[in-house]
């Protein structure tokens, strides 16, 4: 799986952002919501609007249930999706892949049983 470093780098050339190590670490903390895990690919308002409006990747937005364990889905999100997402409220989820997103479309937009499955 692809760092959230990469990403970030990849990211910064698209938008032709010089990537020197200040920008690189100043881009980390703004566009990312846990700079410092190593698994979460969470998003932070600024990091949606600049992958969406700026660089103008392609997303897929859910509407899913109030989450009954708001703990346990949390750590399943940033532990087990393997593309950038944000959470806009605890109602909605914004995929950055394709492969997630079409799972979770077979699954009836069911976010629940699709991070269990991914989970065992």
């Amino acid at each position: 799986m692809i760092s959230k470093k990469q990403l970030t780098a990849v990211f910064m050339k698209e938008a032709d952002i010089e990537a020197t190590s200040e920008n690189c670490r100043l881009k980390l903390a703004a566009w990312w919501a846990r700079p410092y895990s190593k698994t979460s690919l969470r998003l932070t308002a600024e990091g949606f609007d600049f992958l969406s409006n700026t660089i103008n990747i392609e997303h897929f937005s859910f509407t899913i249930p109030p989450f009954s364990s708001t703990l346990k889905v949390d750590l399943q999100l940033d532990k087990l999706l393997s593309c950038p997402f944000y959470m806009p409220t605890i109602k909605n989820i914004i995929l950055f892949g394709s492969t997630d997103a079409t799972m979770l479309v077979l699954l009836d937009n069911n976010l629940y049983k699709y991070l269990d499955n991914l989970a065992s």
